[in-house]
């Protein structure tokens, strides 16, 4: 019986770590899909537990005045909108943070999905498109604010 050789042992060898090599990306293929779902899901969970604790201010004292600010800010004391305003900004900057995760991919899609449809029925409220006039420009990201744009121009259509 003969002996293997040097070169078949080292084709042996090649084959093998082509094997582990394969084996490997598949894993860490698996861990970065694995890493993405979990990076997705924190900054959902951000998303809901911020929008969750403005939803909880508003349920409270600030809840009628708020009502009335964002159908018709005219109608509120100076107060009561500048508080409005406060509350709308927190708001749209929640949302910005969504819509900026989708950006950098920190957030799904499917994710903002469910924000966009509450983006679209807020900034048609006329309170929050004062607050957008006075403050969009200044405080959020150049791409939210044409996003935020373009949802208002449909909303005066």
């Amino acid at each position: 019986m003969r002996k293997p050789n040097l070169d078949a042992w080292a084709r042996v060898a090649e084959i093998g770590t082509a094997i582990v090599v394969v084996v490997s990306i598949v894993y860490i293929a698996f861990e970065l899909d694995q890493n993405t779902r979990a990076t997705h899901s924190a900054s959902w969970e951000a998303v809901n537990e911020m929008l969750m604790s403005l939803d909880v201010a508003e349920a409270t004292e600030l809840g009628p005045f708020i009502e009335r600010a964002e159908l018709a800010p005219s109608n509120v004391e100076p107060e009561e909108y500048w508080r409005f305003a406060r509350i709308a900004q927190a708001r749209l900057g929640v949302i910005e943070y969504a819509f900026l995760g989708v950006e950098t991919g920190t957030l799904s899609t499917y994710h903002w999905g469910a924000i966009s449809g509450f983006l679209e029925f807020t900034m048609c409220k006329k309170g929050y498109q004062q607050v957008w006039g006075e403050i969009g420009k200044q405080i959020y990201h150049v791409d939210f604010q044409e996003h935020v744009n373009a949802i208002i121009s449909r909303c005066n259509q």
